[in-house]
């Protein structure tokens, strides 16, 4: 198994966890929504995998298509396997304060800006 593999299902029994969900039955098969798991449970989960992670695969492709705990470890392993020179597996992604210090991981606001900006803005 990965490292984003086992990140993604820690942070998926964490949250399953505080809602008083049975984390032992929780499985990479598993569906989401028949976990007990809400919308707004996955959207503090993707939260929480963007900052540990330093990915957000969700920026390229619809949320909607995640099913199970599978789905949402392949949708950041594919992004994560996309950045030139890393592959999910070989390169684990650095911890969030060391990506942000390295200035490997863009914020939302950075994401913000390069939306606005326009060719030749600093």
């Amino acid at each position: 198994m990965t490292d984003i593999r086992n990140e993604v299902m820690r942070v998926i029994e964490k949250v399953a966890g505080q809602r008083g969900i049975n984390t032992a039955r929780i499985g990479f098969d598993s569906n989401l929504i028949d976990i007990g798991l809400k919308s707004l449970d996955l959207s503090q989960i993707v939260a929480r995998l963007e900052v540990s992670l330093a990915a957000d695969p969700f920026l390229t492709r619809p949320i909607t298509d995640i099913r199970t705990v599978s789905d949402l470890s392949d949708a950041y392993e594919s992004e994560l396997s996309q950045r030139p020179g890393t592959t999910a597996e070989a390169d684990p992604p650095k911890p969030v304060v060391t990506a942000l210090r390295d200035g490997l991981a863009p914020t939302q606001a950075d994401r913000r800006r390069t939306a606005r900006s326009k060719p030749g803005d600093p």
